[in-house]
């Protein structure tokens, strides 16, 4: 599995409360991809979000294993995107870094991806590559909780596992979807998982980002 070490065009982050942790990324508030830019804005998934805890979130950003971490800000706001599993997040003390373009196109079924998440590691991302298998209107957890209204279905390798939540799904360059949920029936992960396609909320995720920072 190789370290997501190398990757120029976007800052890799995980979200944390206690022991708890997710993935992230950061974006500018146009969605637009950027070498630098200053921003303390970050896409993740919703359902991290479900049960605030007392102790409050903060926002890590450590690209490589075993280095110390290169800052660390604590989450002030959070706005979820209405039906589906996504948030947007605005941290503390805004930071000059690469962002990348969150995509407004159809994903297809044969599309290939690459997820990036913290998933089995709190030191460092991870790559997971993969295929998009199909796209559907509604997926739900098996518990659910957590709803994921436009999902796609995609098959990695290696797998995407817990930690892995709120990761962005790259296809063509641009970031088409956040990590919500790992198919593992009876504890077994068969390497499914289902991504929140942006597309249809992008719209939502623009006033998102404008609320947070009004």
């Amino acid at each position: 599995m190789g370290v997501f070490n190398a990757y120029t065009g976007f800052e890799p982050v995980r979200l944390s409360s206690g022991k708890t942790y997710c993935s992230g990324t950061l974006i500018a508030a146009d969605l637009s991809a950027h070498e630098a830019v200053e921003t303390n804005l970050v896409l993740t998934c919703a359902h991290f979000f479900r049960n605030i805890k007392k102790s409050g979130y903060l926002v890590h950003s450590q690209r490589y294993p075993h280095a110390e971490e290169r800052w660390k800000r604590r989450v002030h706001q959070v706005r979820t995107i209405d039906g589906t599993d996504i948030a947007v997040v605005r941290f503390s003390r805004a930071i000059t870094a690469a962002t990348p373009a969150l995509g407004s196109g159809r994903v297809l079924p044969g599309t290939a991806v690459t997820t990036i998440g913290f998933g089995g590691h709190r030191n460092h991302a991870d790559t997971r590559p993969g295929h998009v298998i199909l796209p559907l209107p509604l997926a739900v957890s098996n518990t659910g909780e957590t709803r994921v209204r436009h999902a796609g279905i995609v098959f990695n390798a290696p797998r995407a596992v817990k930690g892995d939540s709120g990761g962005p799904t790259f296809a063509r360059g641009r970031v088409v979807g956040v990590q919500s949920l790992v198919f593992d029936p009876f504890g077994r992960n068969l390497g499914f998982a289902t991504i929140s396609l942006l597309a249809p909320h992008i719209p939502a995720i623009r006033a998102a980002c404008s609320a947070l920072l009004a």
